[in-house]
């Protein structure tokens, strides 16, 4: 009975050419009824840098080994050396991580969910596509790291240097970002609802195509003039006829079209009050 957590390979007569006899393992990662599984691609990856996962008939493969349980010493070891066995082999989710030496290390598409990596030197890695989702990064050192498409939802990125990384894609929807440094991070298409950016440093941050929140924990975020202006324009372009909009909009009309994307979306014109508008027809 293949059970999730086993490695397995294509028999030589399986009709998957994605695991047969000259390929590489996959990893079971759910099991669907009696017959069908879900399997992720091992080493082999798709263009965009994600392990390539397929639904198959378990009765085409044969299970070869098992996901080994977390052991820091270990996958340490690995990591620093190079090695995928620490992701491929080692079960990361909960793992503990705290205070480690991670700079540098190759942990693209690791399954770190829940995983304790506060006070972790992560600078420099590359944990694109990884599974981070309520992982604890608070205080962690994720500076220039490649975090691009991963998943950080609900994970607690306090006071954490985010500095100069690649976020790009990522889903960092109801992440605690308090007093995150962000500065010069690409946030660009990043999903950021319920996401907690009090104090937080986005100073010369991307966030073009990113979702911002709405809500109070948006409040008091470190920005930079770029991106106030971005914000404005997008306030200026608003569709509102109320008096007291009108007037706030058309006095920051000049400092909004400063966008930066000012000539793709259009610039704004003066919006006249409706009493102005009504004397000049008398």
């Amino acid at each position: 009975m293949i059970k999730v957590g086993d490695f397995v390979k294509g028999r030589a007569d399986s009709p998957y050419g994605i695991t047969n006899g000259n390929m590489t393992r996959a990893l079971v990662v759910d099991v669907i009824g009696d017959s069908s599984i879900k399997i992720r691609i091992l080493e082999h990856t798709d263009w965009d840098g994600t392990y390539a996962i397929f639904n198959v008939d378990s009765k085409h493969f044969d299970v070869i080994g098992h996901i080994k349980p977390f052991n820091r010493n270990d996958v340490l070891k690995f990591l620093l050396n190079g090695c995928k066995k620490a992701i491929l082999d080692y079960d990361l989710r909960g793992a503990d991580l705290i205070d480690a030496n991670l700079s540098r290390a190759n942990l693209s598409g690791a399954n770190l969910s829940d995983a304790d990596l506060s006070d972790a030197d992560l600078s420099d890695a590359n944990l694109s596509r990884a599974n981070l989702r309520g992982a604890d990064l608070s205080d962690a050192d994720l500076s220039r790291a490649d975090l691009r498409g991963a998943d950080l939802s609900d994970a607690d990125l306090i006071d954490a240097n985010l500095s100069r990384a690649n976020l790009s894609d990522a889903d960092l929807s109801d992440a605690d970002l308090r007093g995150a440094d962000l500065s010069d991070a690409d946030l660009s298409r990043a999903d950021l609802r319920g996401a907690d950016l009090s104090d937080a440093d986005l100073s010369r941050a991307d966030l073009d195509f990113s979702c911002w929140p709405l809500w109070c924990g948006s409040l008091k975020v470190k920005t930079d003039v770029k991106q106030t202006v971005q914000v404005a324009y997008h306030l200026c372009s608003m569709q509102c006829d109320d008096p007291k909009y009108i007037k706030m909009r058309n006095s920051i009309l000049d400092f909004a079209n400063e966008f930066h994307r000012v000539d793709e979306c259009g610039r704004l014109e003066i919006i006249e009050l409706p009493e102005v508008a009504a004397n000049k027809e008398n």
